[in-house]
């Protein structure tokens, strides 16, 4: 298992001035802090991509700070490549590849100053240092910005040099916050391509994000977390199989053009819940139970040729947004 977590919790001190310290004594709870990971409980195997999401605020960058040894737990464990984050933080760090949300560089530094400074923090022999930089740059394809000051860079090229800065010391796993986060479309699937090619050597990575349609299209699993805590975690395949009949079902319809969509007779049905009809189009989202048999009697009842009816299984959004709606 490549990261194991048990009842991890991360409460904020409150910080309190100290004229109001004496206040404590009637409002205690008042002044416990924020609790921002409630007693967390994961697991991440060996070659996985795994997807962390989470409303904002809901704990993930506490908790990617604490699996990387940035932030001490309030109470519970973490073990990152069967270490301790805590008793063992200095060998975790060797062994993993941490890619913070924002990346920050000296601006007069050079992209391969910058990777020589990291380099000898994992004790890279000296002989070794350039030869490896070179092939991490080739890696995160920037190979040809090496001489570049790190001012001069796109945000892109940023994110890529971080990248390159994680992968310095062969890491078993990847820890990355928000890696496409603020980057152009191109930018993200060139991204998508470049950790989908990490993972097929062996990398096990873990990515928190907040963009969906990201982690749909490179996770193999994913986990929702909420109010600190992980409310539901598998692959795609397992959430949606998790969601069963207890999911609403979406169904588009497609008719004939100039057709008259009966939509009042269908509004009126119990278990719709929205109706939406643009052209020869339209889309029905339903409570749980397959309604399209009735549906369709309905449109032929009223003279409303079917060209074509699908019922959409629901995506990462609609898993998503079914369990963080409360």
């Amino acid at each position: 298992m490549m990261i194991t977590i048990r009842d991890l919790t991360k409460r904020y001190p409150p910080g309190i001035p100290r004229w109001k310290k004496w206040f404590r004594r009637y409002k205690k709870d008042a002044f416990m802090g924020e609790l921002a990971v409630d007693r967390l409980n994961m697991e991440v195997k060996k070659g996985q991509v795994y997807g962390f999401i989470g409303p904002n605020g809901a704990g993930k960058t506490t908790t990617i700070k604490m699996l990387v040894g940035l932030m001490p737990p309030t109470s519970g464990t973490a073990l990152v490549c069967g270490l301790d984050v805590v008793e063992e933080g200095e060998m975790v760090r060797g062994r993993i590849g941490y890619m913070p949300e924002a990346p920050s560089f000296y601006p007069r530094v050079s992209v391969l100053d910058v990777l020589r400074y990291y380099s000898k923090l994992y004790s890279i022999p000296s002989r070794s240092i350039d030869k490896k930089i070179l092939k991490v740059l080739r890696i995160v394809g920037i190979a040809g910005e090496k001489s570049k000051l790190c001012g001069k860079l796109s945000f892109g090229m940023k994110k890529r040099l971080s990248l390159a800065q994680a992968l310095l010391n062969d890491p078993e796993l990847l820890i990355l916050d928000e890696p496409t986060g603020g980057l152009d479309p191109a930018g993200k699937r060139d991204f998508r391509k470049l950790l989908r090619k990490l993972s097929d050597s062996g990398i096990t990575i873990f990515m928190s994000s907040h963009l969906l349609e990201e982690v749909q299209k490179i996770s193999t699993h994913v986990g929702i977390i909420h109010h600190g805590r992980l409310i539901t975690s598998g692959n795609l395949a397992e959430l949606q199989e998790k969601m069963g009949k207890e999911a609403k079902v979406k169904i588009v319809v497609t008719v004939a053009p100039s057709s008259e969509i009966p939509s009042s007779s269908i509004k009126d049905m119990k278990s719709i819940i929205d109706l939406r009809i643009s052209e020869n189009k339209m889309t029905i989202v339903a409570e749980n139970g397959d309604i399209s048999s009735e549906v369709n009697r309905l449109l032929v009842e009223n003279n409303c040729p079917v060209r074509s009816m699908v019922i959409e299984e629901p995506e990462l959004e609609d898993i998503f947004f079914d369990h963080t709606s409360t």
